[in-house]
């Protein structure tokens, strides 16, 4: 049985927001994050330029160094784009454990919650 999506819009305003992962992917969930505003922390052993130009200018922490256990519970809501399937499966199993809303868009299994993805014309 499918379960219907329940559309929720979240203010996220000076919200602390993770993200795992520094690719392209990535990128465009730091970008998107940023313009609604949220206080974004990427945590990715390297980053695209994007990320690192987005890290100089905006409201974006940059950590260039491995997940660590534990650390998604500082947040209030977190996505991942981490390579490395066992790095997205720790973050998951933090979250869930921290009572942090996840979504990895390249696992269904590792999400409490799903994006609309937004794509410009």
């Amino acid at each position: 049985m499918s379960v219907p999506p329940f559309e929720v819009h979240l203010d996220l305003s000076d919200r602390p927001a993770l993200v795992v992962g520094g690719g392209p992917a990535a990128a465009d969930t730091v970008t998107q994050l940023a313009e609604r505003g949220a206080a974004v922390t990427v945590v990715a052993p390297t980053a695209s330029a994007e990320i690192a130009s987005a890290a100089r200018h905006e409201a974006v922490r940059l950590v260039l160094r491995d997940y660590q256990r534990g650390e998604v519970a500082s947040y209030r809501l977190a996505l991942c784009h981490a390579d490395d399937l066992a790095v997205a499966a720790q973050v998951f199993r933090d979250a869930e454990a921290a009572g942090v809303w996840l979504c990895c868009p390249d696992d269904p299994a590792l999400c409490s919650f799903r994006v609309h993805a937004e794509h410009g014309p």
